[in-house]
């Protein structure tokens, strides 16, 4: 079934989309912690490798510094590309009715890790190219793209045609998405700078002050887990959202793809 453009923006509903993602990660929050937080730690750690190459007094025209950096980055990627996988996976496999387990997850995400990070580290090669040029256009670029390892993950298509088809099933509510995205990382940044002010309270009334930098990881670390978990049952409802108001509630059902 095509739905004209007017008839996809009368349906299509963020408010809809945000509802259904909050079913989606409660149905499956405690498997989804346990595979988020491995995945937030090593994330911190690569963080604070790259924290640390700039307080080691090289200048900022160090060739090293920045290869560092850049190395950071790509890692950081490679961890976050497959921990969506997994949580993706693990979505799919508890709208099919069956038991949402990590065991699970990450059974059914094998054929998905390795392109999925290959999507998530040209999607940061786009996005941060477009910012370094002009800010608003990467930032556009995430409302294109929102959807890209959603539909790669249900789709069982290629890296280039998971960009396409976030591209198509985008398009029209890209305004709107990236909205949503930024208001999750203002949450998500504003969870953290939360937990962050009360860590010296807390360091001080247990007397742990010697603690206090490890506690601010810990803060960080919760909070990536968290923005991880939601932004993939996010991506998640967006993508069933458009997908289902532009080809209709009788296109190919998620199950069918692991058959």
């Amino acid at each position: 079934m095509t739905l004209g453009n007017s008839s996809v923006l009368a349906e299509f509903s963020i408010g809809r989309a945000v509802s259904d993602a909050i079913s989606l990660t409660r149905n499956v929050i405690y498997p989804a912690l346990n595979i988020a937080l491995p995945f937030s730690v090593l994330t911190e750690v690569f963080s604070w490798l790259v924290q640390n190459s700039f307080d080691t007094g090289r200048s900022l025209a160090s060739a090293t510094l920045w290869l560092d950096v850049v190395l950071g980055i790509v890692v950081a990627t490679v961890i976050t590309g497959a921990g969506y996988a997994l949580l993706m996976c693990l979505i799919v496999v508890d709208r099919e009715g069956a038991r949402a387990t990590v065991s699970e997850a990450i059974h059914r995400a094998r054929p998905f890790i390795a392109p999925a990070i290959g999507l998530g580290i040209l999607s940061a090669l786009g996005v941060y190219s477009a910012m370094i040029l002009l800010v608003i256009p990467g930032l556009y670029l995430n409302g294109v793209w929102f959807v890209n390892t959603p539909a790669l993950v249900n789709e069982k298509i290629g890296i280039l045609d998971a960009f396409a088809r976030s591209a198509d099933l985008t398009r029209g509510h890209r305004w709107p998405i990236l909205g949503l995205v930024t208001a999750l990382f203002v949450a998500t940044y504003g969870l953290s700078y939360a937990g962050h002010s009360i860590v010296p309270t807390i360091a001080n009334a247990l007397s742990i002050g010697q603690w206090t930098t490890a506690l601010y990881y810990g803060v960080d670390t919760l909070t990536d887990a968290v923005f991880m978990i939601v932004n993939a049952g996010l991506a998640m409802s967006v993508y069933f959202s458009l997908r289902d108001d532009k080809e209709g509630p009788s296109g190919a059902q998620v199950s069918d793809i692991f058959a």
